[in-house]
């Protein structure tokens, strides 16, 4: 479902009281369900292809800053702005996984979840990124 579509459930669910399960208490992680976490809602994705193989590629060089990622704009060729940032010479990179870079989590500064885990006992970062859909405050 798209966006709006998710919003649009997710009222009528909390309309008969069945708000959006927290994030930090879900377990396991469903991919497509909407949670909320420190005020926002959002929920698991698969990767894209290009994606899994930015990340196979980049698995030994790390996520870039926060304050890098922060910034980017949030637009469907991710890996592009992602792939050009790390050909400049002189940026640093962290000790995340590289994985983080897509994650809108780390994107907003949220952090993860206790419990990210998916019904077969997989990560879920190594296989989806989380998408934040909607600021529950705003």
């Amino acid at each position: 479902m798209n966006k709006k579509l998710d919003l649009l459930w997710l009222r009528i669910r909390e309309y008969f009281k069945h708000p959006a399960e927290d994030i930090r208490q879900a377990n396991p992680i469903v991919p497509g369900h909407l949670y909320s976490s420190f005020g926002y809602i959002c929920k698991a994705i698969p990767l894209s292809e290009r994606e899994k193989l930015f990340i196979k590629q980049t698995e030994n060089i790390g996520a870039l800053p926060f304050e890098l990622v922060r910034d980017m704009k949030h637009t469907d060729d991710i890996v592009k702005q992602i792939s050009e940032l790390n050909q400049m010479p002189g940026i640093p990179h962290t000790d995340l996984p590289s994985r983080c870079n897509f994650c809108d989590f780390y994107r907003s500064g949220i952090p993860c979840p206790f419990f990210n885990v998916l019904q077969d006992g997989t990560t879920v970062c190594d296989t989806h990124k989380y998408i934040i859909l909607k600021n529950q405050r705003s």
